[in-house]
């Protein structure tokens, strides 16, 4: 056992002074802190080893284990109501999962939170980090389930209606490079093809051949290792995690046809395909762009639909008003909704009469008239009238929420068609 080997769980370096040691299976590991030791401890007593086996790299960005009671503050009624939403018993969150990095994170997450009997499913998605979770609140504390995952290694911080990541601009710049290689790229590789096209039919001299062969393929490396780069990631991902998808047929595509390509290039012999390759990755890659554009819309439409809820309402209490934050209102609370107002919450009409705009909510492009006993929903906006509403749904419960939280499942679970295709990838590749 040596120091220069590092933490056997995080890779970190070893710190000086007496070593950490684990006892796992009866092998002693190096560990570089207590924290990295209860985790590894906690893995292997699970029966989790193969996540050592899954993991693309040892990562010290894991915390350690948090302090006792760290997250008890989240069990209180304004976190509740802003953070969860139960229906009939059953409760339900979205989680950013911070020191999740590839597709053993997300196994060993799965595989961690599926022992405990509280909990009824985990959707996540290791493309935004975000973990949809339900389970039964009369048997789990939302503080104990954030505890649980702290446990693991990982660090829970939980996502309100709305909230949306900063790493979507990143991604989209990422995305917009790869694709503006490959299609520049791509075009001078089209050009020099015409040419030796036209070489097929009306003859070429072998200099001139020789030196457009060579030029596309100097062309065509940046598309294939940096343009093509996300394609064989995710397909060695999935090779170990043994659960290969439609990138490994794609990814083993495009490096058949490029290095069949450099050998007829370096042997002055053969077809070339490095236009093939090219119009391959620039049409994936676009297909790709388009696709996160879209899902990062979804987020902006999440955001937006946020940004209606005004931070304050009006409470009325014995015939007097007052202005108070929205975390203090409660279900049976009596709230006033003057013109102009954003509805902040899902009442029943009560008195007055209102007309409230609920584009945002329903499509519907004219206001709807309310009158005292109608139903008003969170995020409308009144654009006439006044009138009081006792409170019915607040925070993570109201009709908003519920909107937020579609589109967040909808991010994170696959559609049954690419769970299909993913299926019949692995199948025909092995």
């Amino acid at each position: 056992m040596s120091r220069a080997d590092g933490c056997f769980h995080c890779g970190e370096p070893l710190p000086n002074g007496p070593l950490i040691i684990a006892q796992l299976d009866g092998i002693e590991q190096p560990m570089c802190c207590i924290g990295c030791k209860a985790v590894a401890e906690f893995i292997y007593s699970a029966g989790l080893t193969a996540f050592y086996e899954f993991r693309s790299q040892p990562d010290s960005d894991l915390q350690p284990a948090d302090e006792p009671g760290e997250w008890q503050h989240y069990d209180s009624a304004d976190l509740l109501a802003r953070y969860v939403h139960e229906d009939r018993g059953a409760a339900e969150t979205t989680l950013d999962i911070g020191g999740m990095y590839c597709t053993a994170c997300v196994w060993l997450l799965d595989k961690a939170l599926s022992q405990i009997d509280a909990i009824e499913n985990v959707t996540v998605n290791p493309a935004t980090r975000r973990a949809v979770i339900r389970w039964d609140a009369a048997q789990l504390k939302f503080s104990e389930l954030l505890d649980a995952i702290s446990r693991i290694g990982f660090r829970p911080l939980p996502v309100g209606v709305g909230q949306s990541k900063d790493t979507n601009d990143e991604e989209y710049r990422r995305s917009l490079k790869r694709l503006i290689v490959a299609g520049a790229a791509g075009m001078q590789v089209m050009m020099f093809a015409v040419a030796l096209y036209a070489g097929d039919f009306f003859g070429i001299e072998p200099g001139v051949e020789k030196f457009l062969r060579t030029i596309s393929l100097l062309v065509t490396i940046p598309i294939v290792f940096y343009s093509a780069r996300p394609f064989f990631a995710s397909a060695w991902r999935g090779i170990r995690a043994r659960a290969p998808g439609m990138d490994l047929p794609v990814s083993i595509a495009i490096a058949a046809a490029f290095f069949a390509s450099v050998w007829a290039t370096w042997m002055d012999q053969g077809n070339i395909y490095f236009d093939s390759v090219a119009m391959f990755v620039l049409f994936l890659s676009a297909t790709r762009f388009l696709e996160m554009r879209a899902r990062h819309r979804a987020d902006d439409y999440a955001v937006a639909l946020a940004r209606l809820l005004p931070d304050t309402a009006t409470r009325v209490v014995g015939g007097d008003a007052e202005i108070v934050a929205l975390d203090r209102i409660r279900v049976g609370d009596v709230i006033m909704i003057r013109p102009g107002e954003v509805v902040p919450i899902d009442g029943e009409m009560l008195t007055g009469s209102l007309s409230v705009d609920e584009s945002m909510l329903t499509g519907e492009s004219l206001p709807v008239g309310r009158e005292p006993g109608a139903q008003v929903y969170a995020g409308g906006i009144n654009r006439s009238g006044n009138g009081t509403l006792r409170v019915t749904r607040t925070g993570a419960s109201t009709s908003l929420a519920e909107i937020g939280r579609l589109l967040e499942r909808a991010q994170a679970d696959k559609p049954p068609i690419a769970v299909l295709a993913d299926r019949i990838a692995s199948r025909f590749v092995l």
